[in-house]
């Protein structure tokens, strides 16, 4: 199966995405967990995923912060895994998620995680939206820039902060 047919399988629901998985024996359940929860099937990147990043991220989308964190105790302090417990802390309502999503921000660019670079300023462009609105638009225009200069598509829950 290829991605295309699993992505179709996903926008028609949770059903017709388990069946076809299944009928897949050669995908790999890491990639359809992502594609999963890139599709906005956290359940079923839940199901089919051992990564503790891609299973914070889906638990984060659920709104599960406690099992998100839980998932993410045993990283190390690398951008991404700093960018979810920010994005936790964030959904928790905590005054702390700024200065982790600034951590992120800057493990992002030391790493060279452009993707990660692009969610910690969208991230930060969020929180900072109803205290400084120009500090969020240039923040967001920071994550903007990054996908552009990396080739990436503007990403959808950046767009959505910035409209």
């Amino acid at each position: 199966m290829d991605a295309a047919r699993l992505a179709a399988a996903l926008d028609q629901g949770e059903d017709q995405a388990q069946r076809a998985f299944a009928a897949a024996p050669g995908w790999s359940a890491e990639a359809a967990a992502a594609l999963a929860l890139q599709r906005g099937r956290p359940r079923l990147a839940l199901a089919w995923s051992r990564d503790p990043l891609l299973r914070a991220a889906a638990h984060l989308r659920l709104g599960a912060v406690a099992e998100a964190r839980r998932e993410l105790a045993p990283l190390s302090d690398a951008a991404r895994s700093t960018l979810l417990r920010a994005r936790a802390g964030a959904l928790a309502g905590e005054l702390g998620a700024e200065a982790l999503a600034v951590q992120a921000r800057l493990l992002a660019r030391q790493e060279g995680d452009a993707g990660a670079l692009v969610a910690a300023a969208t991230l930060l462009g969020e929180l900072a939206l109803p205290t400084d609105p120009r500090l969020s638009l240039r923040t967001l225009a920071e994550g903007l820039k990054v996908a552009e200069l990396t080739g990436q598509e503007a990403d959808a829950h950046l767009l959505a902060v910035l409209a």
